[in-house]
């Protein structure tokens, strides 16, 4: 039973092992990947920005003869945003905030860009790239595309382009809240430069609470808006999910010993949980094996009595002083060994 064991945890250690690794490798994949993305994003948009400071230049020296740029394939899209500048990258999970300081329905402040110094409110919030979506601010015209245009179920009109809001970095904005003027006591809007979080034990649930490090000043989570459901033709109605179909008996279980095998395989090295019988079994294997090791080693071969015997004749003559000569012959060994030592010394 015990190499059963072993087996099994061996096996689980060495799974461990190889997910850790499978987890790295993913980790630097995903990074690659960025980091490529990234770079063509920025050469396209740089591209873009070239492209628009030349139109810019030409316009100027040419005045009233200065051509015109919505005709052709640009005439309904002309001035809109390439759809893959609105895509927000994942940021290195070592690299993002563990604490997410903002939540949808937050009022916050563009800190940089065409909107700075405007205050809205956020929609969405996107941990994984560390941006927020705020409502009416830095917005974008994105092309459509040809195939889309005028479908009803995305929603989208016969417009040859979208409104949509630009995704804004976490270190572009910062958290609006209105607190009380300490001389007044009236409320007006701070800007909150920092916020942290502790841990608050409310019923017998461990929750999380934000504040102004340095005061007291908790500022409250935003609740989201309950969406009201409403049943539907297609929908199982709650009495016939609640309705008891089956109801065991006390002469056998729910479930029979053997669907443990039909959930996951039987022989496999992770399965730590077997039948009485085979652990009975397996013990009886281990009782054997060990009082056949014990008979093993109570036998005696010839080889084996002659050294008891001369084990036993040493034993019975006891312990002899050491002869005289051997005690010289040791003195003038060890005499010699100092001379040469003072020699190599002096050399």
């Amino acid at each position: 039973m015990q190499k059963v064991l072993q087996r099994t945890a061996m096996a689980k250690r060495q799974a461990a092992r190889k997910a850790e690794i499978a987890a790295e490798k993913k980790k630097l994949r995903e990074a690659v990947v960025s980091r490529i993305q990234s770079v063509q994003i920025n050469q396209q948009t740089a591209e873009q920005v070239r492209e628009a400071r030349r139109h810019r230049r030409e316009d100027w020296e040419l005045g009233p003869l200065a051509p015109r740029r919505d005709v052709g394939g640009a005439k309904k899209t002309f001035g809109t945003v390439v759809a893959e500048r609105m895509r927000q990258l994942p940021v290195h999970p070592d690299r993002r905030l563990k604490f997410t300081p903002f939540v949808a329905g937050d009022r916050v402040v563009i800190l940089k860009g065409r909107d700075k110094g405007k205050i809205g409110e956020i929609k969405e919030v996107h941990e994984e790239s560390q941006t927020v979506t705020i409502n009416g601010i830095n917005i974008a015209e994105v092309p459509v595309p040809e195939h889309l245009i005028g479908n009803p179920e995305l929603g989208l009109a016969d417009n040859p382009y979208r409104t949509i809001e630009i995704p804004t970095p976490f270190s572009d904005v910062r958290l609006v809240y209105a607190l009380p003027d300490p001389k007044t006591g009236i409320k007006r809007d701070v800007i909150i430069q920092r916020v942290v979080r502790e841990p608050v034990i409310r019923n017998d649930k461990v929750t999380y609470r934000r504040y102004i490090p340095g005061t007291k000043i908790e500022i409250p989570w935003r609740t989201p808006k309950k969406v009201e459901y409403s049943d539907q033709p297609s929908d199982t109605l709650r009495i016939l999910v609640e309705e008891r179909s089956f109801v065991p008996t006390l002469l056998r279980p729910p479930m029979p010993n053997t669907v443990i095998n039909e959930l996951r395989n039987q022989f496999g090295y992770f399965r730590d949980r077997h039948e009485p019988e085979y652990v009975a079994r397996k013990t009886a294997e281990d009782v054997e094996e060990k009082s056949s090791k014990l008979e093993t080693m109570r036998m005696m071969t010839p080889l084996k009595e002659l050294n008891a015997r001369i084990r036993k004749a040493n034993k019975s003559r006891g312990w002899k002083p050491i002869d005289k000569s051997v005690l010289e012959a040791l003195g003038k060994r060890m005499a010699t060994q100092q001379e040469k030592k003072k020699k190599a010394i002096k050399a």
